[in-house]
């Protein structure tokens, strides 16, 4: 495999794996040391460039990848253990030679690094940060964009998106801002600023800012994935996280129709057969769950009018029914 094919990959894993490394590692090292952890997952992506390319790429790359985020996680907590003290919820179970490998290997599991991401969202839309730098800093640690695609998403300057995410740090780091749920009290506020992450997140996949393709599939499916860990969490499964999910999917239907080799197909020019069927019915059906009870978003708005175009048999039937569709929603 070429260098170039390997940087490639490599960076395909990573927008994949980034996420979810750096919040296991910051649960591990406490929120305090995210940018170590940010550090270590780069060192990660940095040493899996080098090594592949001259041992070639190895059977499972996400596993090696953990694998050297586990052992990279290891070098730093024996070496921090000298001089001062690791601030996490695990502090005392690693706080032992005895137990710290056991104890890593753990929260490297699939449950435990689904249960870090949810923690992570929550942590980084705390209260006592600004919205603006809640999402610039979730957008950047899960989504994995950069400050260029998380600028053009807030139509903002680089030099802002980099204060703002700075901004943040700091306050996870003065404020000792723990990586859990918040209580069922503050969990409504919290909420609204994950779901904004993942709307907005879904949107620059859908319409990136710095792609050749019309499409970043990858970054509509990580939108969509953190949206499932909401779902599928009781404390977070609210109607408002379903019609999120249901106009994710019902976009994510048309992605095969949507462009060419001579560029972007309008939804009236697409070929309505080729719209998955499995995503549209996921969509309606997630749409009805979310329309149970009292509670209206902009999502279940939004979710409604692509509903009734997905469900025509043609553009022209739904001609004068919505004439507001292509300005409800600047970004999806």
């Amino acid at each position: 495999m070429s260098s170039q094919n390997i940087n490639q990959l490599a960076g395909h894993l990573f927008r994949h794996e980034a996420g979810r490394m750096a919040a296991v590692l910051a649960r591990l090292l406490g929120s305090d040391r995210l940018q170590t952890a940010e550090d270590i997952v780069q060192d990660t992506l940095v040493k899996a460039m080098e090594t592949w390319r001259y041992n070639g790429v190895p059977d499972n790359p996400s596993a090696w990848l953990y694998r050297v985020a586990k052992n990279k996680a290891l070098d730093f907590i024996r070496s921090r253990q000298r001089h001062d003290k690791i601030h996490s919820e695990i502090a005392k179970e690693i706080h032992s030679e005895w137990t710290l490998p056991t104890s890593v290997n753990r929260m490297f599991s699939v449950p435990e690094i689904e249960d870090s991401q949810l923690r992570m969202m929550f942590a980084t839309c705390h209260a006592s940060i600004p919205e603006e730098s809640q999402i610039a800093l979730t957008l950047k640690i899960l989504g994995g964009l950069s400050i260029k695609e998380i600028a053009h998403a807030f139509l903002a300057s680089e030099e802002t998106i980099q204060k703002r995410i700075a901004r943040a740090k700091d306050r996870l780091r003065e404020e000792k801002i723990n990586l859990e749920l918040p209580p069922p009290h503050l969990l409504a506020d919290r909420l609204d600023a994950v779901l904004k992450v993942i709307y907005l997140l879904f949107s620059e996949g859908y319409h990136p800012s710095e792609s050749a393709v019309e499409i970043r599939e990858d970054l509509c499916e990580e939108a969509m994935r953190l949206a499932h860990f909401l779902i599928q969490n009781p404390a977070t499964h609210r109607p408002k996280v379903l019609a999120l999910m249901a106009l994710m999917c019902l976009q994510a239907a048309r992605f095969d129709s949507r462009s060419s080799a001579e560029g972007p197909i309008t939804l009236e020019l697409q070929d309505r057969s080729r719209w998955s069927q499995r995503l549209m019915n996921e969509g309606f059906r997630l749409l009805e769950q979310a329309s149970e009870g009292d509670e209206l978003s902009e999502y279940h708005v939004e979710a409604a009018i692509a509903s009734v175009h997905m469900k025509a048999a043609s553009f022209e039937d739904t001609t004068g029914t919505n004439s507001c569709h292509s300005t409800t929603s600047s970004k999806i």
